[in-house]
């Protein structure tokens, strides 16, 4: 009986995985279609039963994890490992693998979507708990995946050296700065049903926070 469970866990498995290859591209063009309307569709998935919930869609922490997977297996494949790593001694003294690298990835920027979720609760002023925390997160996530594909892309850039790198390099990440500045300030404004004015002053607040948590974590590293 066990062994029949096995294998059924084991299609389950392979069904899912398999699921991803076709998804995974959906949602991304979900997103940058129209990122609110995809932001939106998240919190009201959470409502669904677990068996429907993103049923034609990845799910939004999945959808981050897989982002980043791709990016870190695309960089091995065309640069070997990241510089960070090779180069910088703090780097390599805490990441010594491309897994523990994958693994700082998310940590970093898991903490953007936490922290937007975090402000718009405290600019609502609704308790901050695991329930209320799940919907605005889950929906960040998304915002965040289009975010990290930009960001590293930068990132690969910079590492290939090809003719224009550095101004490539540039315009991928200024490109990634305002995206997100913007798709935040109408998201806030959205969710607290406030002026444009009061979603950019949120925006600048949450990025700020976020980009000093990133400071403070490179201050600390041994």
């Amino acid at each position: 009986m066990d062994f029949f469970k096995l294998i059924q866990s084991l299609d389950e498995l392979i069904y899912e995985v398999v699921g991803w290859l076709l998804f995974y591209p959906l949602t991304f063009w979900r997103i940058i279609r129209s990122p609110m309307q995809t932001m939106k569709l998240a919190e009201q998935e959470l409502a669904e039963t677990d068996r429907k919930q993103f049923h034609d869609m990845v799910a939004p922490p999945l959808f981050l994890l897989l982002t980043l997977i791709l990016l870190n297996s695309i960089e091995l494949a065309t640069v070997g490992q990241n510089r960070l790593v090779t180069s910088d001694r703090r780097f390599s003294a805490l990441i010594g693998s491309d897994t523990s690298l994958i693994i700082f990835e998310i940590l970093m920027f898991s903490i953007l979507p936490l922290t937007a979720a975090v402000r718009l609760l405290r600019a609502r002023g609704a308790p901050l708990d695991k329930l209320t925390l799940r919907a605005p997160f889950f929906a960040q996530c998304y915002a965040v995946g289009l975010f990290v594909l930009l960001w590293n892309a930068a990132e690969l850039v910079a590492e290939n050296q090809f003719p224009l790198s550095i101004e490539a390099q540039i315009a991928l990440r200024v490109t990634a700065l305002v995206w997100l500045f913007l798709i935040e300030a109408r998201w806030f404004s959205a969710e607290l049903q406030a002026s444009p004015a009061r979603g950019f002053g949120q925006a600048a607040i949450m990025i700020g926070q976020w980009l000093a948590i990133l400071a403070l974590v490179a201050i600390l590293l041994p």
